[in-house]
């Protein structure tokens, strides 16, 4: 027997195609699946160093600026009381930011992450005032909480 018939040669390409469609199809759900990890670390690297800071800053203050806040709903805003230094985070344009005393309020999250719900509600404990924070970025709901402790020292 000499050579290859014509369907044998046949067969042999559609199980080479078939083989090629396999391994790519499986190389790009990896290279997809890759992405969408990468841009999740991403957003929860982002939250945690928002909420960090966030959290901090309640838990250094005297007392919430109820006056100057927006408790309760989205977009809320978080005014802080504090010892030198006074603080208020709100959400704009879907981004974080952070204003310091009488400086311009700057962004505390960076332009690829997209902050849709933000909400401070405050706790009146019998000797102190407690925060809770509700965050959504990118589709991913965070939590946190803190008491301020200059109330309770």
């Amino acid at each position: 027997m000499k050579g290859a018939s014509i369907l044998e040669t046949v067969l042999y390409i559609a199980i080479f195609a078939v083989i090629t469609l396999l391994t790519v199809n499986t190389v790009l759900t990896f290279t997809r699946a890759v992405g969408e990890i990468r841009d999740m670390r991403h957003t929860i690297r982002e939250s945690v160093i928002a909420m960090e800071r966030m959290l901090r800053e309640i838990r250094a203050a005297n007392s919430i600026d109820i006056a100057n806040s927006v408790l309760g709903t989205s977009p809320g805003t978080l005014a802080l009381l504090g010892t030198p230094d006074n603080f208020t985070f709100s959400l704009q344009s879907g981004k974080l930011f952070l204003k310091k005393n009488a400086a311009p309020a700057s962004a505390m999250t960076n332009s690829s992450v997209n902050i849709t719900n933000l909400v401070f509600t405050r706790f009146v404990i019998i000797n102190a005032e407690a925060v809770r924070i509700q965050m959504t970025m990118d589709n991913k709901n965070f939590y946190g909480t803190a008491i301020l402790r200059q109330i309770y020292k």
